[in-house]
């Protein structure tokens, strides 16, 4: 080991001591769950903090933990795309949408957060607050919001992958039971006495693409892009179940 690694393994061991002393469940989640030395906590408490109970920082702001949920959501995303796109060389772009749509799903975050322990770390840093199991999957999000902003893309694509996907994820079940977002589109439809529509057209930016729309009892719930119409309609679906929190019953 070289003397400028020696010296950064040596000030990452001061920092983790020094901010075990304030969060120390906290800080051995991250560090011995998901691999990570945290470089300050402010940004995981914010993460913990659900809405409609404001946590006043330092500077006398309150804030919640929605915006740090927006990007964690994002983040989730992209992690799961470049897992699943390494982990399946040869599969299309159709079934990869297909197994991160179960994979990114409301009810799949919900689970993996109880999994891993986030939901107990949540009552302990919340002062025994309840969380409910959807809050439970929202604080995942915004967790993961608070990972990337604190270290970076890709330890938080590593720490998700690593410490949470492949030690609770059985991935012949995912294959088995996921359900892609057309016919799930369809089948909440049916449940909910609504109609659906899906316009395909070639894409007005870039003619060697498809754009799709789908639309519910006339209104605009998703729009898609694919190099073919199903992929385009897929993504459109996709986004609308993104967006109403369409879930399939796995």
């Amino acid at each position: 080991m070289g003397v400028i690694s020696l010296l950064a393994s040596l000030q990452r061991r001061l920092r983790y001591a020094r901010l075990r002393k304030e969060e120390p469940e906290l800080v051995d989640f991250l560090v011995h769950k998901l691999g990570v030395y945290p470089g300050s906590l402010e940004l995981y408490r914010v993460a913990f903090t659900p809405r409609g109970a404001p946590l006043e920082l330092g500077s006398g702001m309150k804030v919640t933990n929605e915006r740090l949920e927006y990007l964690g959501d994002a983040v989730l995303e992209l992690a799961v795309s470049d897992f699943l796109f390494h982990r399946y060389p040869t599969r299309e772009e159709g079934k990869l949408t297909q197994l991160r749509s179960y994979l990114v799903c409301r009810k799949s975050l919900n689970q993996l957060s109880e999994r891993i322990g986030l939901g107990r770390l949540a009552v302990g840093m919340t002062g025994g607050r309840n969380f409910s199991m959807r809050m439970k999957g929202d604080v995942l999000e915004a967790f993961f919001g608070a990972l990337f902003l604190d270290v970076g893309f890709n330890a938080a694509r590593r720490a998700f992958v690593d410490g949470v996907l492949r030690n609770n994820i059985d991935f012949a079940e995912v294959e088995a039971h996921s359900v892609d977002p057309k016919s799930l589109v369809y089948i909440w439809a049916r449940k909910q006495g609504v109609s659906v529509q899906l316009d395909v057209c070639a894409d007005p930016n870039d003619s060697s693409h498809f754009l799709a729309r789908v639309f519910v009892d006339g209104v605009l719930r998703g729009k898609g892009v694919g190099v073919r119409k199903k992929l385009a309609e897929q993504e459109a679906c996709a986004q609308m179940c993104r967006e109403l929190l369409i879930e399939g019953d796995y």
